[in-house]
Formats: structure tokens, C-alpha cells, sequence
């Protein structure tokens, strides 16, 4: 079974890596930006009721009678996002905002930020404990807002993890490339050359593959070699004697009066004869 190239091999391991990276960078950027935006709506929820007390106590000072509700009218219709209630410290509501619900706000006893169900409250009091504002705001608009901004950081990558994945490709294609140039001289060459690879230029990971070819081509070139002076030189050692030996048999052959030993010095002879053609052809 063939194996994917080493190419694409990295190629697709570094794309998950990258991907992975780009999403975990995208999901750790939106929880700490969902949390700074939370630092923010506090923020912005504590200062709004801080100032809406101070303009319902006035209200609530200036009045002729005591305990009578309140409601703020809209000028226009919008979203409202914050809404509030103030109460007496007999649990009285004395001013809410045109939207909002008193069943939907607890009697809180202690200043500060409170939740409860879909809300984020804010509770502050004032004029010795006598005025009391909670101020609200939905969850959900909170949720709406990270919902927004995760998508805002997750489009941009929808087009950013595959320009990363094809720039791996290119610049692993682009890196391994000395490589193909090697298996290129290697093909090109001829059953009998073995001359050593030049190693100038050569990039420093593929440099010590080309010296360990080198070595094993001068290893066989040293047999090569060996082999041919053996051949030369058995050849050499059998001409002399087979000649000698072809001369005699020959002789045998002319001066012999029997004829099956004429037609035995004839088989030798031609014994002979084959042992000097393959000596010559060594």
C-alpha cells in the first residue's frame, strides 16, 4: 500500500495544528473578551442607577404626598435595555421606568450587584437607607452582544484558515524542493556512472544523505573495480595455459593413427576451444 507523500503528510498535520491554534486563539479571545464586556455592563449598569437615584431622590423629596407611584414615560419607542424601580424603606415603589415589572424585582437588602433568573441587577440606596433603586438588565442582551462579537471573530477565519492551509502547501512544496532536485540527479544518471553527487549548494538536511551516497559509490566503484581486474587477470592466467594445452591436443590429433583417439583429441580441442572464447570475452 502507498503511503502519502512526506509532503502532504505535514502539510495536513501542520493544517490541523494551525487550525486548532486559530480556533482555540478565537474561542480564549472571545471568553476574555465576553468578560471584559461584563466588566463593562456592570460599569455601565452601576453608574446609570447611581444617576437615576440622584434624580429620583429629588423627585421623591420634592413631592406633597408620600408614597405614590410613579411611571417614566418614553419619548419614543426603543429597546429598553435597563430598567428600574424605586421603593421606600417600607417596600413602597415610588418611581419605575415605563417598562418595568415589581414583581420582577426582588427586595434586595444588600447594595451591590445581584442575578436572578435573566436579569443583572443593581441595588443602591439612598438619604440614610430610605430611597432604594434596583436597576436591571437583561441577560439576553448581554448574550446577544458575545453571540455578535464570537461571530465577528469567527468569520474572519472562515477565510483565514484555508489561506493558511494553502500557504503550507505552497511553502512545504516550496521547502522540499531541493529534494525533488536530488531524486532528479540520482534519475538522470547512467547505469555505469558513479561518479560522487556535488554537494555545493546542497541544503545542510539533504547534505549528509548525498555524502552517505557518495561513500556508498565510491564503495561500489572500489568492487567494480576489484572485479574487473580479477576478470583480467583469470583471463590472462587461462590464455597461456589453454593455448598451450589447444597446441597439444592438436598435435595429438595429426599424429594419432587410431581413430577414436583422434575423435577424442577432437571433443578436447573443442572443449578447449569454448574455455578460450570465454577467457577472451572476460
Amino acid at each position: 500500500m502507498t503511503r502519502p507523500s512526506i509532503r502532504l503528510r505535514s502539510a495536513a498535520a501542520l493544517s490541523v495544528i494551525v487550525t486548532v491554534i486559530w480556533l482555540g486563539t478565537a474561542l480564549v479571545t472571545a471568553r476574555l473578551l465576553t468578560s471584559e464586556l461584563n466588566e463593562v455592563f456592570d460599569s455601565a449598569l452601576q453608574e446609570t442607577g447611581q444617576r437615576i437615584l440622584q434624580l429620583a431622590v429629588v423627585d421623591v423629596l420634592e413631592r406633597d404626598e408620600e408614597g405614590i407611584t410613579r411611571h417614566v414615560m418614553a419619548l419614543d419607542d426603543h429597546d429598553e435595555h435597563f430598567t428600574y424601580i424605586v421603593r421606600d424603606d417600607r417596600g413602597r415603589v415610588l418611581l419605575t421606568s415605563h417598562r418595568a415589572d415589581p414583581e420582577l424585582f426582588p427586595a434586595f437588602s444588600e447594595t451591590g450587584f445581584h442575578q436572578a433568573e435573566d436579569l443583572r441587577f443593581y441595588h443602591e440606596t439612598a438619604v440614610r437607607g430610605t430611597i432604594a433603586l434596583t436597576i436591571a438588565e437583561p441577560l439576553s442582551h448581554r448574550r446577544e452582544v458575545a453571540r455578535e462579537m464570537a461571530l465577528s471573530l469567527a468569520l474572519p477565519l472562515v477565510g483565514i484558515i484555508p489561506l493558511s492551509i494553502l500557504g503550507i502547501f505552497y511553502g512545504l512544496g516550496y521547502g522540499l524542493r531541493p529534494m525533488g532536485q536530488l531524486r532528479n540527479q540520482l534519475a538522470r544518471r547512467g547505469v555505469k556512472d558513479l561518479s560522487p553527487l556535488p554537494t555545493k549548494g546542497m541544503a545542510n538536511e539533504l547534505r549528509p544523505i548525498a555524502d552517505t551516497l557518495n561513500q556508498l559509490l565510491a564503495r561500489l566503484e572500489t568492487a567494480f573495480a576489484a572485479e574487473r581486474s580479477f576478470a583480467a587477470n583469470a583471463a590472462h592466467e587461462f590464455r597461456t595455459p589453454l593455448a598451450g594445452a589447444l597446441a597439444q591436443v592438436q598435435r595429438l590429433r595429426q599424429t594419432s593413427t587410431d581413430p577414436d583417439s583422434a575423435r577424442r583429441a577432437a571433443d578436447i580441442e573443442a572443449t578447449l576451444k569454448r574455455l578460450t572464447r570465454l577467457s577472451e570475452r572476460l
